[in-house]
């Protein structure tokens, strides 16, 4: 009797050393994509911030150039306030024309950062149901609990399932389950 305990504990081991050994590596693997995600965030939300200053910049300049340009055709007409009145109007088609490039490369900018942000979320998912995973397959090995290493391996299937979209690049989105612990 002893021994089919013990046959079957070293194989309820077996099973809980490979689960750790699997979720852990993926845990590592992930932890480290995360790493590089966040990275890339700092960068991707400074180039936005700067991408918008200038844009902002632009446009100030450009409604200071209208409000000159209103300002000299209240004066009285010679050569050289059209030759202002033209010039003014080059410098505004100019800046409205930057500014709506300004704009589309800051909002690029934004939308990477989004799709960073959802893969940072995804990994960071994925390490929280790969630890729970771990956790419960180390009490099941301390409990000789089967059912519980069955319920670690849900969880591990759920983290490894995270992990590979962050890592395929699916915008899948854990939206509930981030709502619930925000």
């Amino acid at each position: 009797m002893e021994l089919e305990l013990k046959a079957e504990n070293a194989r309820l081991n077996a099973y809980v050393a490979v689960t750790v050994a699997i979720l852990s590596v993926i845990t590592a693997i992930g932890s480290i994509k995360n790493s590089n995600i966040a990275q890339q965030m700092a960068f991707t939300k400074g180039n936005s911030v700067d991408v918008w200053n200038e844009y902002q910049a632009t446009r100030i300049k450009m409604h200071t150039d209208e409000n000159t340009l209103g300002t000299v055709s209240l004066a009285a007409p010679s050569d050289a306030a059209r030759a202002e009145t033209k010039r003014l109007q080059k410098k505004i088609a100019k800046y409205d024309a930057e500014s709506k490039e300004l704009m589309q490369k800051a909002k690029g900018e934004d939308e990477h950062y989004e799709q960073l942000d959802l893969h940072h979320q995804q990994l960071d998912m994925a390490e929280a149901f790969n630890s729970i995973g771990i956790s419960l397959a180390a009490v099941a090995a301390l409990t000789d609990f089967f059912w519980l290493l069955c319920v670690s391996w849900g969880f591990g299937v759920c983290g490894v399932t995270m992990a590979v979209l962050a890592f395929a690049g699916s915008t899948f989105h854990p939206d509930l389950l981030m709502r619930w612990l925000t």
